[in-house]
This record gives C-alpha cells, sequence and structure tokens, in this order.
C-alpha cells in the first residue's frame, strides 16, 4: 500500500508525540514501512461475522535503514453478509499484539508499540477493507 503524498504517517514529526526518541533521532525525515506476511492469515467467517489474523514482520526505515523491526499478529473482526456470489461487509475494529525485535532508538514500550500499529493499521487496512466490500 502507498500511503498518499503528503500523508503525516510517512514522516518522523507524525511522531514526535507518541514516540519522541524516533521523531528527536531523525527529525522530519520520511519514513518507510516494509510490511511482509509471516504466513498465510488465518480466515474465519460465522454468521454475520468475520476475523482474520495475520502475523505480519513491520520494518520501519529512514534513509534506506531499518530503524525498528517488529513482529506483530494484526487481527480484525467486521461484519460479512454473502448473498449468492457477493460478499459485503464491513471491518469494525483491529488489533495488534506487537513485539518490538529490534530498535536503534532505544527501548520500545510493547504497549505503546501497540497503540502506534493499531493507528498505523486504522488508518490503512480498514479503510481499505471497507472501500473493498462497498464495490
Amino acid at each position: 500500500k502507498k500511503f498518499p503524498i503528503g500523508s503525516d504517517l510517512t514522516n518522523t514529526a507524525y511522531f514526535k508525540k507518541s514516540l519522541p526518541q524516533l521523531y528527536n533521532a531523525y527529525p522530519n525525515k520520511d519514513v518507510v514501512y516494509k510490511i511482509s506476511n509471516l504466513r498465510y492469515p488465518k480466515l474465519e467467517f460465522e454468521r454475520n461475522l468475520q476475523k482474520v489474523d495475520v502475523p505480519l514482520r513491520v520494518l520501519v526505515q529512514i534513509d534506506g535503514a531499518t530503524v525498528i523491526n517488529l513482529k506483530l499478529s494484526l487481527k480484525t473482526r467486521g461484519h460479512l453478509n454473502i448473498k449468492g456470489n457477493v460478499i459485503t461487509g464491513s471491518c469494525d475494529e483491529i488489533k495488534t499484539k506487537t513485539v518490538v525485535v529490534s530498535s536503534k532508538i532505544g527501548d520500545i514500550d510493547a504497549g505503546l508499540a501497540n497503540d502506534i500499529m493499531d493507528d498505523l493499521f486504522s488508518k490503512t487496512i480498514i479503510p481499505d477493507v471497507n472501500a473493498f466490500f462497498k464495490k
């Protein structure tokens, strides 16, 4: 996924309050997120409910170097309707369980890492999934 040009998420200034050590070490620098699956997603469909669990590696890079390496489990929940071969619905909730594998900016609290990843994915995945379901 490419963020829109000028997205706050792609500059360290976005983290000035939530992760000040990143901003202080790299003020007003461009941020690149490299996100890869660690295995295939696990999907569950129940009556009017969908659940997805995706294990991911997230590399936060600045000037081509990995500054933060995260491993996380991304879980989503939402509503699902299937009529014939048409699927509609919405993604209503996203949660992450994050482990900081390495950091070049000092210790990062796991709870803070979770909050930041929840915010990041809520601003990227939920809108994309909901836009897909509205097609």
